[in-house]
């Protein structure tokens, strides 16, 4: 079988969708899977990224991004040119004038119900793609033959707006990436940490992609109110923009704001030193379609706080702490916890480590190549 793969969605900083995108990439790529794989890239997309996917399939670059109009417009006719069995989108965008049979990924629908958390503080921002992504995922949605949705969450979402697809739709849960359960030596983990002038157990670790939904000024409030009666160190970690730039004003509490290190992107070998040292991983946020950092950080054996909200609980299920994302005072008597309490720390960590080895991009690709092969014998 012959799959085209719209790959566009893996910037050069690697978020929860790249992330994903790649993984799926090489996991189906297994030769048991019988597919022959073309990945459609970014112009722009640096080597060490190239370097991901190569070997695992053919890349042939494309000089618009994956959200731009011409996804949806023009993109089919170069997809039919390949004469493959199957268009695969591992964003919620696809082409409506496009013969070739298309699976896409939906992560979340929150540009439908929940606009405010990804351009909070921009209105124009807000308005605009409000508007763009209403009417382009609506579209793709209504010709995709399957649609994947990576938690049940995210299905009951869906079938909110979409209640004729929900037949057509196949949670799918990601799994996690091999640099998270491959370990380094304690000593090279230390190494790397101190360059950061930080010791082990000795901070608590939030990762965010710059977007208001992960909740970071909460973070921010929550530490600097345990500040007083700890010794702790916040550690933030992830794609740097507009508005993380907004919220550092929060941070120049004297003091406490000493102790929050803003560290932007990073390589996967630091993240996985900092969840291996991290006192606990803050992860409350407003909303999730999964939440990869759940289970890297479990799989390090990193205890967890997180949320209420989307698919957080589900992912997590008994194996981590879980808050108001809104109520400050919840997150920081969590942090409180996890700081002083070694018994209720210990607990978690190894209900994570249990917990996270039900996430595999192995057996996440089966159940990909398996809506693969019926949505091409369907056709």
């Amino acid at each position: 079988m012959r799959v085209v793969i719209d790959g566009r969605c893996i910037p050069n900083q690697i978020d929860g969708t790249g992330r994903a995108a790649i993984n799926i990439i090489r996991s189906i790529s297994d030769r048991k899977h019988k597919l022959s794989l073309t990945v459609l890239v970014r112009t722009d997309l640096s080597e060490t990224i190239r370097n991901k996917l190569k070997g695992h399939a053919e890349m042939v670059d494309i000089p618009y991004r994956h959200i731009h109009p011409y996804t949806v417009f023009r993109l089919g006719s170069i997809v039919d040119k390949f004469e493959a069995d199957l268009f695969f989108s591992p964003f919620m965008l696809q082409p409506i004038r496009m013969k070739t049979p298309g699976v896409i990924t939906l992560h979340d629908t929150m540009w439908f119900d929940r606009v405010w958390t990804q351009a909070q503080g921009r209105p124009i921002r807000m308005l605009v793609g409000k508007i763009y992504f209403r009417t382009l995922v609506e579209l793709s949605v209504r010709r995709a033959c399957k649609i994947i949705v990576p938690s049940h969450s995210t299905l009951d979402d869906m079938a909110r707006f979409w209640p004729n697809r929900e037949c057509d739709c196949r949670v799918i849960y990601h799994g996690i990436d091999k640099s998270f359960t491959s370990f380094a030596e304690e000593s090279q983990v230390d190494a790397l940490i101190q360059k950061f002038g930080l010791t082990k157990n000795g901070f608590f670790l939030h990762v965010t992609n710059g977007k208001p939904y992960k909740n970071t000024p909460r973070v921010i409030e929550a530490f600097i109110k345990i500040a007083g009666t700890s010794d702790q160190n916040l550690v933030i970690v992830g794609r740097k923009s507009a508005f993380t730039d907004s919220i550092r004003g929060l941070s120049a509490v004297p003091g406490p704001g000493e102790r929050i290190n803003f560290l932007g992107s990073v390589d996967d070998e630091v993240v996985v030193a900092l969840y291996r040292s991290a006192t606990a991983l803050i992860f409350p946020s407003l909303f999730e379609g999964f939440g990869l950092p759940i289970v890297e950080a479990m799989a390090c054996g990193c205890p967890v706080i997180t949320s209420t909200r989307g698919s957080l609980g589900e992912i997590s299920g008994n194996a981590s702490v879980i808050v108001d994302p809104e109520n400050v005072d919840e997150i920081s008597n969590a942090m409180t916890t996890m700081g002083k309490d070694q018994f209720a720390r210990s607990s978690f960590i190894e209900k994570g480590l249990e917990r996270s080895r039900h996430f595999s991009w192995e057996k996440s690709a089966e159940e990909i190549v398996s809506v693969f092969r019926g949505t091409v014998h369907e056709s």
